[in-house]
């Protein structure tokens, strides 16, 4: 999503081998109803193994035959496009996202303006739904569809999981946008507009931004931020507004900076490796204060010159399924581990506190291999039925034999869901005034 800026200026499974049919019955218990449900498991011959597979269980899934069951679909690799299985994954995990498309979404099949929109509902009915039959789903229809409409997925030149999960939840937004799409209320470009108090401003963006945009991704993913930047010269204080879909975090200057703050003293070790960092230090670089100056100085509309300033960016208001792009830079190579909580408490890193702040881990995208030359990404995620974790790479599902088995792999991106929201409440862009 692009961002939508305004201005203004202020003061201040290890199994047994002994199955003769190489076949095993697994009692799941039903989170909220305590129904035991049955899957049916059958393990690969050894020879036709990967490591990673190696002592994991394979399934066979028929929804006909046992309909209350935890649903583990696979999707098959593709390719070139691989890159999108864990994104599909991670996206299909998010419970109200996938309840809207197959419980609410109504589209015909020849309807052009939401093909993308249908090919998800489709692959979902795949995953989920009344296609759910076989233990594995090879997306092809919603890959061919992508490589039409947009070249980036043609599958001649590199793509990253980021880039994906930007543009699919971009897409979706623009087709299942029900806002009216007006104009905006007012340019706000002239001088007295712009020296409006930031209250002022603030009800004004969020309301324009209102009017444009109401669809189950604004609803779910968007999240607001401020910047502020002030004028060295007159010292008036120019706030800018904007929402996204998902924080990125740069890690290697993330990293630099925690060393620059006296908050990683070793920065580079004699291996060549760098120290992990916490994700709250993530946080606390997004909410840093920095120096405008050089070729980046800021015109000011206000004294009418080009200025050195300070400068700040923060949080407004919190999502309510929270995304984390953890940027490894080109090639995704820089390599530095970060230790992420479960649990997520980011009150004191948002100004907007009177929506829920807590979050709770649901989705990792991450990489498995020896280095980040060798191996491939794969997605865990907190199943949606019976919130237990497991790990998704391509075809293959297993399930973790505990919940923090992600934690030795190098995570890209991670999805979070806010805690303790009621029904009648929910985190988004538009509940900010």
């Amino acid at each position: 999503m692009g961002c939508f800026n305004y201005n203004c200026m202020n003061k201040q499974d290890n199994t047994n081998n002994n199955d003769k049919n190489n076949e095993i019955i697994v009692g799941l218990k039903e989170k909220d109803n305590n129904i035991n449900n049955i899957l049916k498991f059958e393990m690969k011959d050894d020879k036709d193994m990967t490591d990673l597979e190696a002592g994991s269980l394979m399934y066979k899934f028929n929804s006909n035959r046992f309909p209350n069951s935890t649903i583990l679909i696979g999707l098959a690799n593709i390719g070139a496009f691989a890159y999108m299985n864990p994104i599909l994954q991670c996206l299909s995990n998010t419970d109200k996202l996938t309840n809207y498309f197959l419980n609410e979404f109504k589209c015909d099949k020849d309807d052009d303006t939401k093909k993308v929109s249908y090919q998800y509902y489709d692959l979902l009915q795949h995953l989920w739904g009344k296609y759910n039959e076989t233990k594995e789903y090879a997306p092809n229809n919603f890959e061919k569809l992508l490589s039409e409409i947009n070249p980036l997925f043609s599958g001649k030149n590199p793509v990253y999981s980021k880039d994906f999960l930007n543009y699919l939840l971009e897409i979706l937004h623009k087709e299942l946008n029900e806002a009216s799409k007006e104009e905006e209320i007012n340019n706000m470009n002239n001088v007295d507009d712009i020296k409006q108090n930031e209250e002022k401003i603030k009800q004004y963006f969020f309301k324009d931004f209102a009017k444009k945009n109401k669809s189950i991704i604004s609803d779910l993913f968007c999240f607001s931020f401020e910047t502020k930047s002030q004028c060295s010269i007159c010292n008036f204080i120019k706030c800018n507004f904007g929402v996204n879909y998902f924080l990125d975090f740069p890690l290697e200057q993330i990293n630099q900076y925690l060393y620059e703050q006296g908050k990683n003293p070793t920065l580079n070790k004699a291996d060549g490796s760098n120290r992990d960092i916490n994700l709250y230090d993530c946080f606390y670089y997004y909410d840093k204060k920095g120096i405008i100056d050089r070729d980046n100085k800021i015109y000011c509309n206000a004294c009418n010159s080009y200025y050195d300033s300070d400068y700040s960016t923060t949080i407004y208001s919190l999502p309510e399924i929270l995304v984390i792009n953890l940027d490894r830079g080109e090639n995704e190579v820089y390599q530095c581990n970060v230790n992420f909580p479960e649990e997520l408490d980011l009150t004191k890193y948002v100004i907007n506190t009177k929506l829920n702040t807590k979050y709770e881990l649901y989705g990792v995208i991450c990489h498995i291999g020896p280095n980040h030359l060798n191996g491939y990404i794969v997605a865990y995620c907190r199943n949606r039925m019976d919130d237990k974790w497991y790990l998704y790479n391509d075809s293959i599902v297993t399930l973790c034999e505990n919940s923090y088995e992600y934690r030795d792999k190098m995570p890209y991106i991670l999805f979070y869901k806010s805690k303790n929201i009621n029904n009648n409440t929910q985190n988004n862009a538009y509940m900010n005034i």
